[in-house]
């Protein structure tokens, strides 16, 4: 059920130019360039759109990239995916995947926000 509410979100996402998704690098099935893989998150903007062609099933996301002025092919499946925002600042979150440290900054700020409304900006 998770899964699928996953797909149809980020199929959703995929209607605007352009979707940022955030993602755990290390999580198994993930094929990126090298350089991204020592990162503990990697942020990757993703478009059907794009030059290249995007495919997205039900698992994963497949993708060519440009990555310094060369195309590079990227899976990802998307149970890797913690967080996918778009232009228009849709934002979707799944914390079960989330980082440890950032699940405990969003927490920080939703209880910031809740104690003092006035002065705190929502997280985006």
């Amino acid at each position: 059920v998770e899964e699928t509410a996953r797909y149809e979100t980020l199929n959703k996402f995929l209607e605007s130019d352009y979707v940022l998704i955030c993602l755990d690098p290390t999580y198994q099935g993930v094929e990126l360039p090298t350089h991204l893989k020592d990162h503990p998150v990697v942020t990757l903007k993703i478009s059907r759109f794009f030059v290249k062609e995007l495919k997205m099933n039900r698992e994963r996301i497949e993708a060519s990239l440009l990555f310094h002025g060369t195309y590079m092919p990227c899976t990802i499946p998307l149970e890797a995916i913690w967080e996918a925002s778009t232009p228009d600042g849709s934002v979707a979150y799944w914390v079960e995947r989330m980082p440890k440290d950032i699940l405990a900054s969003l927490q920080a700020r939703n209880i910031s926000k809740e104690s003092k409304p006035a002065k705190t900006r929502p997280f985006h």
